[in-house]
């Protein structure tokens, strides 16, 4: 799927005889043009416009944004959200398989590796299970929640002072935060018996 955004520029340019370019005349390029690469419909564009105004100056600004989405985007999108059903009917062995697909698909869709992260740290798989969520949080490094998962993994894991630097800096961020505080306390705890 295509997108294809222009200013008023390209279509009332004018050529010697006083005719509009016109968005008919426009469409009909792109149609002619839709199995080319978007650069090379651009150049189309510019060419025959510069031919219909027989090269004689634009007189208005002009512009061309197009947006291609990716082939991949659905098929990842159908696997992740019926990744969340199998979640829903607490299948996680078959979500997880979906989920993978989405990330193998869409590898720029974060939430797929969120939802791995998740199901790996259920299953007790910490060392898998913080690799996704280092990648998810790499992409989305606000996300609070996601950062609670990683303290979990690593308490998971005892790596305590990890877990503690994560829970402080979220502490900067959201002091109020219930869940943080929560795991900081467990953290302090762990840390106190590691010491003894």
């Amino acid at each position: 799927d295509r997108v294809f955004l222009y200013t008023d520029g390209i279509t009332e340019q004018k050529n010697s005889k006083g005719e509009e370019f016109s968005v008919k005349r426009l469409i009909s390029i792109l149609e002619k043009n839709k199995k080319k690469s978007m650069e090379e419909i651009h150049s189309t564009i510019i060419s025959e416009l510069n031919m219909f105004t027989e090269k004689e100056a634009i007189a208005d600004d002009i512009a061309i944004i197009s947006i291609e989405v990716n082939k991949n985007w659905k098929k990842g999108i159908d696997f992740y959200n019926k990744g969340l059903q199998k979640i829903k009917q607490k299948n996680n062995t078959e979500a997880l398989k979906l989920f993978k697909k989405t990330s193998a698909l869409v590898p720029g869709f974060p939430d797929a590796k969120h939802a791995i992260a998740n199901i790996y740290f259920k299953n007790k798989e910490y060392e898998d299970a913080e690799v996704f969520i280092k990648d998810y949080i790499s992409q989305r490094k606000k996300d609070i929640k996601a950062k609670h998962l990683f303290i979990k993994i690593l308490l998971k894991q005892n790596r305590f002072n990890e877990a503690l630097k994560i829970s402080n800096s979220i502490k900067i961020i959201s002091p109020d935060d219930k869940t943080n505080e929560g795991l900081q306390k467990s953290i302090l705890s762990a840390l106190k018996k590691s010491n003894k």
